[in-house]
């Protein structure tokens, strides 16, 4: 009897054991899948404007519609790179706004639609990326699919400093090849 209850004993801590062992692999997954998930972080424009502004950090304003074939591909491919997905998530805040849509945002404390902010920026193809300063001023406009590789050095261009040390695209361009 006592060498039942032992066993019992040993059984009931083992599988124990294993059960958190287990719980704790799941979790560990779980939150490392969670930092590293491999998508880019996109916000709403009023909430990250706001963030903008708080963290000190640039701004992608990726215009798109849901039906437009490019901006898809941009989600599939150039969102998706991990390079692209950790420039974007490190420094600078990401949002997305549905040209289309009728969802309110605030811009400089004037309420309007996604639809009407699209029109402020006169956006007429989509995807249009704006980069901004975190006040909101425009640095440059995107238009149209950009890959991966082409993306990432317009991202470079402008956290490296030479945009706003002054130096033209063209020629940092020219200095990459160097």
């Amino acid at each position: 009897m006592k060498r039942l209850i032992s066993m019992t004993a040993v059984f009931v801590l083992v599988v124990s054991v294993g059960l958190l062992a287990c719980q704790k692999q799941e979790a560990g997954s779980a939150s490392s899948s969670t930092a590293s998930s491999g998508e880019v972080k996109w916000m709403g424009y009023t909430e990250g404007m706001e963030k903008a502004k708080k963290e000190n950090k640039p701004v992608l304003v990726d215009f798109y519609t849901s039906w437009c074939k490019f901006c898809k591909k941009m989600d599939s491919s150039t969102y998706a790179d991990p390079k692209v997905v950790a420039a974007l998530n490190n420094e600078f805040v990401a949002i997305k706004v549905d040209a289309e849509s009728s969802k309110q945002v605030t811009e400089a404390g004037q309420s309007m639609t996604e639809q009407d902010l699209a029109k402020k920026y006169k956006v007429s193809g989509y995807p249009t990326m704006f980069f901004m300063e975190p006040d909101g001023k425009v640095i440059g406009m995107l238009p149209g699919y950009n890959p991966p590789e082409e993306f990432i050095t317009v991202i470079t261009f402008i956290t490296s400093g030479a945009q706003k040390k002054g130096v033209d695209y063209q020629e940092y361009l020219k200095t990459l090849k160097k």
